[in-house]
């Protein structure tokens, strides 16, 4: 979102509405030290969807939500509230939490989805492929590569698959 006159969390309302499907990773819920305060986005967007679809049309009552944490129950200590819910853990394990959203998406879309491993391996390829072209190609400096912006990172990933 590049408009200074509307607000980030309008855009995550007008996300939220829009979206038939949402994932939560609330695995960085976490202190970086004693007297800090951990970031609450995550939570706090998915208490939005919840209330989205416990009270929004039809179609966020339809909406279908995956809900991920690092450890079983470690989300009970910061959000109670979510208990009997089924909470996947990856174990901060990034095959596991691809091989979580893969079954999920699989399962929500009734869809043959190639393994885990082959979507962990495509996105490590693009990712390579990426910093090639960014910093070589268009100068992008280390700072400038973490800092690229969600549209700018869709049309790489787009030009990348039309190449494939």
């Amino acid at each position: 979102m590049q408009d200074s006159a509307s607000s980030r969390l309008e855009h995550i309302f007008t996300l939220i509405e829009e979206s038939q499907y949402a994932i939560h990773d609330l695995s960085r819920l976490e202190y970086k030290s004693p007297q800090d305060l951990p970031r609450m986005n995550m939570p706090f967007e998915l208490g939005i969807d919840f209330g989205a679809r416990q009270f929004g049309n039809t179609n966020l009552k339809e909406k279908k939500c995956l809900v991920m944490e690092t450890l079983p129950y470690r989300y009970q200590a910061a959000i109670s509230d979510l208990s009997g819910r089924d909470i996947k853990h990856h174990s901060n394990d990034p095959l596991k939490a691809v091989q979580i959203v893969r079954d999920w998406v699989s399962a929500n879309c009734n869809r043959t989805l190639p393994a885990a491993s082959k979507i962990w391996n495509s996105y490590l390829d693009f990712q390579a492929a990426l910093y090639e072209d960014l910093q070589h190609r268009l100068g992008y400096s280390e700072k400038e590569l973490d800092e690229i912006k969600i549209p700018e990172l869709i049309e790489h990933m787009q030009s990348w698959i039309a190449a494939l």
